[in-house]
């Protein structure tokens, strides 16, 4: 099997189209720039005003040396707490305070924070958490409180991360047609599983420790329906600003169901004799001999051919890849291709039973003493004559086996990076059973 033009590579410099060439085996192609640290995610986000510089970042940052990550189970635990630092821009705040509160909650009293400036009344920090039970975003009102009254105010906003442990139905997890998420974060060994639909999943930051996202897990492939052609991958758009990490994408389509179909037998269709396969002699046996051809029956009709078996179903497409990174930060991307198995078609219907054979002649021998008195016959004698009976005829051909489905279609994945920097790093990989 040929496996062409199935997964594309571009970036602002140009385009490259990858091939694979049959074999069975996986195919690998590597391209490596120059190995310099990258920025990390670290969720970063500053904004000041006349008064006020508000900075917003991970209470804990993934540190990370030569394509390892050093604190991962530190950040992922920490994937949801930032730390807020306000500084003065202009004279000071001293003894003043900050409250914080979210303000899409109906209690917000409850989730009120407060923080003093330090001494010098030039900054104040303070940590602001998001947990399950909050919507997708969270936005924070905060106030700068001199002697209960606000002297400044500013609102911030914290979109939630998520964390793929183990295996996980995308749609479970909840991330499946949202607004854009902060962060995702694949474990090692962890699979998000999209279930073959049409998926469309944009956030700002990837981070993934080998982790995998497939249409179906190799441990949770969908169930063949008989008669039925194999589910598709579906299609996986996923946009995100900036990428990090190993990961694989499995593209996988579901097998076909079985051909269950029952092909009708002609076994029991028969073509009857009619007369004209009896032995055509006429008048006394003296007048032919015993292996005269014309006084025996003929060979019955043939059986009629069978039904063709039913065809059967093609396996589910692969699923449709386009990943698209605005800032490639020595992202390792592997696709490997795992199209459905194909179901066979069932043997054709058995052939009808041949005919009967026609009847041969029987014939009496003529006697001197009868002729010209028709009415006289004379009894079974030596030479009376029973020429053999036509044989049956062949059995009907059984019907052709049914075809064989097709094995899913393998889909052109695309693989987009805009690079700030000429210095990245991945790997793409074709594999097909």
């Amino acid at each position: 099997m040929k496996l062409s033009s199935m997964l594309l590579i571009s970036s602002l410099l140009g385009l490259a189209a990858c091939n694979s060439g049959g074999g069975g085996g996986p195919k690998s192609n590597k391209h490596i720039g120059n190995d310099t640290q990258s920025s990390l995610p670290e969720g970063t986000q500053t904004e000041e005003s006349s008064t006020l510089k508000v900075t917003k970042k991970r209470k804990v940052p993934l540190l990370m040396r030569e394509g390892e990550f050093l604190n991962f189970p530190e950040f992922k635990e920490n994937i949801n707490n930032y730390k807020l630092t306000l500084e003065a821009k202009t004279g000071d705040y001293f003894g003043a305070s900050v409250e914080c509160v979210k303000s899409n909650f109906l209690d917000r009293e409850n989730t009120k924070i407060t923080e003093a400036f330090d001494e010098s009344g030039l900054k104040a920090e303070m940590n602001l958490s998001i947990d399950d039970n909050d919507p997708m975003v969270v936005n924070f009102d905060c106030k700068v409180m001199d002697r209960e009254v606000v002297v400044a105010s500013t609102s911030v906003e914290i979109r939630k991360s998520f964390v793929v442990d183990g295996t996980q139905n995308i749609y479970a997890l909840g991330i499946a047609g949202t607004s854009a998420i902060e962060t995702l974060v694949l474990d090692d060994n962890s699979v998000l599983e999209t279930k073959g639909t049409i998926i469309d999943l944009k956030m700002n930051e990837l981070v993934s420790n080998k982790g995998t996202i497939a249409t179906f897990s190799k441990t949770r492939m969908p169930t063949p329906v008989d008669n039925e052609p194999g589910k598709s991958g579906g299609i996986l758009n996923i946009l995100t600003e900036k990428a990090i990490g190993e990961i694989v994408f499995e593209l996988r389509g579901g097998n076909a169901g079985v051909q269950t179909n029952k092909v009708p037998s002609k076994k029991m269709e028969v073509i009857p004799a009619d007369l004209a396969l009896n032995g055509t002699c006429k008048g006394y046996s003296n007048n032919f001999g015993s292996n005269d051809k014309n006084c025996w029956g003929k060979r019955g009709h043939p059986g009629k051919p069978g039904f063709d078996g039913f065809d059967g179903f093609d396996g589910g497409a692969t699923g449709l890849l386009k990943f698209t990174s605005e800032k490639a930060n020595k992202l390792r991307v592997s696709v490997q291709y795992y199209p459905g198995l194909e179901s066979i078609g069932v043997a054709g219907g058995k052939g009808g039973t041949g005919g009967p054979g026609g009847k041969g002649n029987f014939l009496q021998a003529r006697e001197r003493n009868e002729h010209p008195h028709p009415h006289l016959k004379s009894l079974m004698g030596d030479n009376d004559h029973q020429y053999p009976h036509g044989e049956r005829g062949v059995d009907g051909a059984d019907g052709k086996p049914g075809i064989n489905g097709n094995p899913g279609l393998i889909q052109t994945s695309e693989i987009n990076f805009k690079f700030e920097e000429i210095k990245f790093e991945f790997n793409y990989d074709f594999k097909n059973y």
